[in-house]
């Protein structure tokens, strides 16, 4: 769910930013002392991908640039053998240099005031907002269709 504003620069390049709410996660599983189990991490993101926007032709927008998404909440739910857990943590980003910096890129097929789009992007690196950053062990990666309307 989100919102964007295209910025026309000439007839066929422009930027689009983007609003976004997401969910991203895992989940993984395996045995351990004979014992199964399982986990799943689910994160909820405000992700704001700033796109350069060329139209090739009248229809078709393609879309490349980077994404900061900010992370609002993180689930845990862990099962193994007769334990369950549930964790839950919300976070307050007062830091808008803590972030997590990725690249995104994608195609929309606009149809008067229809838009269809594919996004496709992943994470890169993570800030910690005091100017250091590093590469997460666990990346994102992640696939979107979109079904807009533009007014």
């Amino acid at each position: 769910m989100g919102g964007f504003v295209s910025i026309p620069i000439g007839t066929f390049i422009g930027v689009q930013p983007e609003l976004l709410y997401s969910q991203k996660g895992y989940k993984s599983s395996g045995t351990f002392l004979g014992t199964s189990y399982s986990m799943t991490r689910t994160t909820d993101f405000l992700d704001i991908p700033i796109y350069f926007v060329v139209k090739p032709v009248d229809n078709i927008s393609l879309l490349f640039g980077p994404q900061y998404s900010y992370l609002l909440k993180r689930t845990d739910d862990f099962t193994g053998g007769s334990l369950s857990a549930t964790d839950i943590q919300t976070y307050t980003n007062d830091n808008l240099r803590k972030n997590i910096f990725g690249l995104a890129g994608g195609l929309d097929i606009n149809i008067d005031h229809l838009i269809i789009g594919l996004r496709a992007a992943w994470d890169t690196t993570t800030n910690n907002g005091d100017g250091t950053s590093y590469t997460p062990r666990y990346k994102n990666m992640w696939y979107q269709a979109t079904l807009g309307y533009r007014f």
